[in-house]
């Protein structure tokens, strides 16, 4: 169940709902805040800009189920910090953070909600129309995805060097009857 401050509760009553939209991208080195405001927006302490930079973001869908949403964040590479921070780090699984803040009638913010989450998964660039495509999937696409781990001793040893995973593997195996104490042999009365 949400809550609300009483100064929201008191905008939905009116009719007169100002928010804005506020998105951040966590790369590497540096972190780009974009709101869809018109002005800049300075929440906790971060400033939002409104720029020509963000050239738009795909239709925001939540649902209650646990199915895979995507984004789609449109950055312009012209002079763009963005674009040379995709560039300059690893842009795979880079944080996407999408909330929605309540704003005053000073245009400050006096309420925020997260609207959606998720972390980059594909990325394109168009150099004729300077371009760049974010594609950001929410946390369960990480449940979609296949996972190529392999269970094998050698390959659990390179990941963790000190677990000793299979040592107790061959017990599994063994078949253990209702009743029975396994720590004494065999005697043949089953």
């Amino acid at each position: 169940m949400k809550t609300y401050p009483q100064s929201v509760l008191d905008m939905f009553e009116s009719g007169n709902v100002k928010y804005a939209y506020l998105l951040s991208i966590e790369f590497d080195q540096i972190t780009v805040r974009y709101t869809n405001a018109g002005f800049t927006v300075n929440y906790n302490g971060n400033d939002y800009i409104d720029s020509p930079q963000l050239n738009g973001i795909s239709e925001l869908s939540r649902n209650a189920n646990m199915t895979v949403t995507e984004l789609q964040v449109n950055l312009s590479l012209a002079n763009n910090p963005a674009a040379n921070a995709v560039y300059l780090s690893s842009i795979y699984n880079t944080p996407v953070n999408v909330e929605r803040v309540f704003l005053d009638e000073n245009n400050q913010s006096i309420h925020s909600e997260n609207v959606w989450k998720g972390k980059v998964a594909s990325y394109a660039d168009s150099d004729e129309d300077l371009l760049l495509t974010l594609n950001v999937s929410n946390i369960w696409a990480d449940f979609d995805s296949s996972n190529p781990w392999r269970t094998t001793p050698s390959s659990h040893k390179r990941r963790f060097a000190d677990d000793n995973c299979f040592k107790f593997a061959a017990k599994a195996s063994e078949v253990v009857y209702w009743g029975e104490n396994p720590t004494l042999t065999d005697s043949g009365d089953r």
